[in-house]
């Protein structure tokens, strides 16, 4: 697995093996991923693991959530809820930025 953490456009689609060979993860890792909710398929589960596409920040994602697996010996909720959190704190920061401009205008 590399430290790299590669960020690709929500308008790229990966499939289940693309998505596992640029994580540096086996299949089984991901499918247990998408079971638990951590990570998610474009559409429905219906077709299968074969069937499956992922959207590029899914990729983003899933190498954060290993990442923090690895470097801080968290489980993948943990790590997941880590993400998700994150996250929030970026939109909330982009929103302050947002409303100072306009106080500011």
């Amino acid at each position: 697995m590399s430290d790299e953490i590669v960020v690709l456009d929500e308008r790229v689609e990966l499939t289940l093996g693309q998505l596992c060979e640029l994580a540096g993860v086996h299949a089984e890792t991901a499918i247990a991923l998408v079971e638990e909710g951590l990570i998610d398929p474009l559409g429905d589960l219906a077709g299968g693991p074969a069937q499956w596409r992922f959207s590029g920040p899914t990729l983003g994602r899933l190498q954060g959530i290993l990442r923090l697996q690895r470097d801080l010996s968290m489980d993948p909720c943990g790590a997941a809820m880590v993400l998700d959190l994150m996250d929030e704190v970026e939109h909330l920061r982009a929103r302050l930025r947002a409303l100072e401009a306009l106080l500011q205008e």
